[in-house]
């Protein structure tokens, strides 16, 4: 009888050295942060000043001087959060010869994903609206969403005179938010910092692809006509459609997508506005301070086999958020 190949016993598995993973390991933010000393203790604090308006009237002639200035300074708290992913395999598990994993090592395997997860959790602790806490023993650091508010936060809360100014805060909905909604924005940010600058805009996919439409569709004016024109030179055969950096009156914006933005604390899951909403901030006002670095620690191997803790301990520090700017969009 012949032997047909689906019958076949003891065939061996046909196995590639490769193990795939679909999700884009871009942390934007938290690779731009600037990487600042560490913190001495909990909670850090650091001061904010604004130069306030000043008269240019004339001084008389002869006068004394006998009136005196000065600027004061605004105190900003903020604690540290830990962070971890721990990998650990079964003794049985630790023996098996694994396809794709580095030296055919599983838990070689699973410390390289939690580097990885790590920074991911950072980057969505950042790009969250968590306040600054501490409640028993856990210490929670702030996110962006939560820096750049118009209103006092709950805990240690942003002094009034640095805080976010609510011209530079959009809430309503994707569908609604035009050019002249950003520009509205950036005009009010360029006021507070009385002149232009180049910022970077993180943006949910949908926001990013909001502001893709700017070049592409313009608004209508009765008793006007349309003269503008947006030309770009392009490779041939190439059809290319996005836009990665605006310059306008008010300043120069670098813009970056992101998936990390507002996901849920507990479980990491998205939120309504993860891919809708975005922040516009100054990156030399922004800094990651490491109480402790990202770190793998082989803890006791019991007897069920190896285990390990990948940790850190992080502040994200936002030095005066006045001049930043949130698209915080649920639909």
């Amino acid at each position: 009888m012949q032997a047909f190949e689906d019958n076949l016993i003891g065939k061996r598995q046909s196995l590639a050295n490769t193990i795939a993973n679909v999700e884009s390991p871009s942390c934007p933010y938290t690779s731009m942060l600037q990487k600042r000393a560490k913190p001495t203790n909990q909670p850090h604090n650091w001061q904010a000043e604004i130069y306030p308006d000043a008269d240019f009237d004339a001084v008389e002639d002869g006068k004394d001087v006998s009136e005196f200035d000065t600027v004061p300074r605004y105190p900003i708290t903020c604690y540290s959060q830990k962070l971890w992913r721990n990998p650990a395999v079964s003794d049985f598990g630790d023996e098996a010869e694994i396809a794709g994993a580095p030296g055919g090592s599983e838990m070689a395997r699973q410390k390289a994903i939690a580097l990885v997860i790590l920074k991911r959790k950072n980057e969505a602790l950042f790009l969250s609206a968590q306040d600054t806490l501490l409640s028993g023993k856990k210490y929670y650091t702030r996110g962006l969403f939560s820096w750049i508010s118009n209103t006092a936060q709950t805990n240690n809360p942003v002094p009034a005179t640095v805080r976010t100014p609510a011209a530079q805060v959009y809430s309503s909905t994707l569908a609604l938010f035009t050019e002249a909604s950003f520009s509205t924005m950036c005009a009010s940010s360029y006021i507070q910092r009385k002149g232009p600058m180049t910022m970077d805009a993180f943006l949910g996919i949908y926001l990013k692809q909001k502001f893709t439409e700017f070049t592409s569709y313009q608004p209508t004016v009765a008793n006007f006509t349309a003269v503008r024109q947006f030309t770009r030179p392009g490779e041939a055969n190439k059809f290319i459609n996005t836009i990665d950096f605006l310059k306008t009156d008010t300043g120069e914006y670098r813009l970056h997508a992101s998936s990390f933005l507002r996901k849920t604390a507990a479980t990491g899951a998205d939120s309504a506005g993860t891919h809708l909403s975005g922040a516009v901030v100054d990156m030399n006002m922004v800094a990651l301070l490491y109480t402790r670095l990202p770190r793998l620690k082989e803890l006791e191997n019991k007897g069920g086999g190896p285990r390990a803790m990948c940790d850190s301990i992080v502040l994200h520090q936002v030095d005066s958020p006045i001049a930043m700017m949130k698209m915080e969009i649920d639909s």
